[in-house]
């Protein structure tokens, strides 16, 4: 798989962006897949080899919390990867439970919702 970026660049992009002291990647991530944050309903797991990161989930428990605005943006705002096309595919996916897919900045943000169960995923990939 394609690195995303070093987890210290992630965490500390995201880290710097999110205002919530309970929101915070921690210092350090061990190789493999690791659940690195868990706050209320919001998870966050990334895929670590090496120090390297492949692999970004977020996990709601719900599908529109204060806490995914956060953890999103966390990482779309603090690595520069703004783009209206994620925004598109969260609305998208929010609305219909079919899973939705952005693509900007050579990242790839797949997002799932399926429905009943009123939880969401997105999971961030280089292309």
């Amino acid at each position: 798989m394609a690195i995303i970026a070093s987890y210290s660049e992630l965490r500390d992009a995201f880290n710097g962006f999110t205002k919530d002291p309970n929101m915070k990647l921690p210092a350090y991530a061990p190789d493999g897949n690791n659940e690195l944050l868990h706050n209320g309903p919001i998870r966050i797991s990334m895929n670590v080899h090496a120090g390297q990161v492949d692999e970004i989930k977020i996990h709601s428990d719900l599908d529109q919390t204060p806490g995914w605005d956060e953890a999103f943006e966390g990482f779309e705002q603090g690595m520069g990867w703004s783009s209206i096309n994620f925004f598109n595919a969260y609305q998208q996916v929010i609305k219909t439970n079919q899973p939705a897919v952005g693509e900007a900045h050579g990242i790839t943000a797949t997002h799932t919702d399926p429905a009943p169960r009123n939880d969401l995923t997105v999971t961030f990939k280089r292309n």
